[in-house]
């Protein structure tokens, strides 16, 4: 009872009765379910490949792989082309020097004949009993006046070294390659050999006919220059000893100055002999280069 007393004092509070609240829930409005994306396979066609099929894709590949080699192989034999036109290019410029030194030698060369023959007829004559020396000791000089060319084989080696030289596409021109740089080369350079070493055989036995004495003077004034420079000075000095020291031989045997002259002989057949190959490597040189400016201009 008192629970039920205190619930009739709760609803006349203020004295109003209190209606009984009833609380309820928001209603939600029911949602519609999203929709599903929908997938779409492609559909693969897992059946047993033809072998027409397998033909074609190897076929595909290996035209691939044999064009990216075709294109490569191309391209190297382009690239090795063109060095070889370079250093053919290189190798008229080295023939245009060699023909500049066998030419400036050349003149060496007809000056040193000319003294050579010069100096064997005065040797001639003091083994006749002429006892004046002057022109004998002046010819002197000219022993050693004889061309001695080098020739530039850069290009050549370069060539040959890498083995470019198989592509020039003359083989006349291949030949004549080969030709100048193996033999005409080689001819003028064993004529130099020789000529060096008659050469030497004459200034021996000059020296042991000769009497040094006289040119004391002028030795010690004697100054080298290169490139050889005039010296009015040292000239003067030169034609006073000529004119008033008393010149002579250490040495008049008749068969020491006999084989002089021999000496002098092979001297001037092989300075005579270099300068018809120096002629020859010439005219080689300006052949060689007409024939790569024809195949490669």
């Amino acid at each position: 009872m008192e629970s039920n007393h205190q619930e009739e004092k709760l609803n006349s509070l203020d004295g109003e009765p209190m209606s009984e609240t009833v609380l309820t829930e928001p209603t939600q409005e029911p949602q519609s379910p999203e929709p599903m994306e929908v997938h779409h396979h492609a559909h693969h066609d897992h059946g047993k490949k033809n072998w027409k099929t397998y033909f074609w894709e190897f076929f595909m590949l290996f035209l691939a792989v044999f064009c990216g080699f075709l294109a490569e192989n191309f391209r190297e034999h382009y690239v090795e082309e063109q060095r070889v036109e370079r250093q053919l290019n290189i190798m008229v410029d080295n023939l245009r020097y060699d023909t500049t030194r066998i030419g400036r030698n050349q003149m060496a060369n007809r000056f040193g004949i000319t003294v050579l023959d010069s100096l064997r007829k005065e040797v001639m004559l003091i083994i006749q009993g002429k006892k004046e020396y002057s022109n004998f000791y002046r010819l002197r000089e000219g022993l050693n006046v004889y061309g001695e060319p080098r020739f530039n084989s850069s290009a050549y080696t370069q060539l040959t070294t890498t083995g470019l030289l198989r592509l020039v596409k003359n083989d006349s021109l291949i030949i004549q390659v080969n030709d100048y740089y193996e033999r005409v080369t080689y001819m003028v350079k064993s004529a130099v050999e020789a000529a060096n070493l008659t050469s030497a055989k004459v200034n021996e036995q000059f020296n042991m006919l000769a009497d040094q004495t006289s040119f004391n003077e002028l030795i010690s004034a004697f100054r080298a220059s290169y490139p050889p420079l005039q010296d009015t000075a040292f000239d003067r000095l030169k034609e006073k000893v000529f004119a008033t020291a008393q010149l002579r031989l250490v040495n008049s045997s008749p068969t020491e100055l006999h084989k002089l002259y021999n000496d002098l002989v092979q001297l001037e057949v092989a300075v005579k002999i270099l300068e018809s190959r120096m002629d020859y490597a010439k005219s080689s040189a300006v052949k060689l280069m007409n024939e790569i400016e024809k195949t490669y201009h």
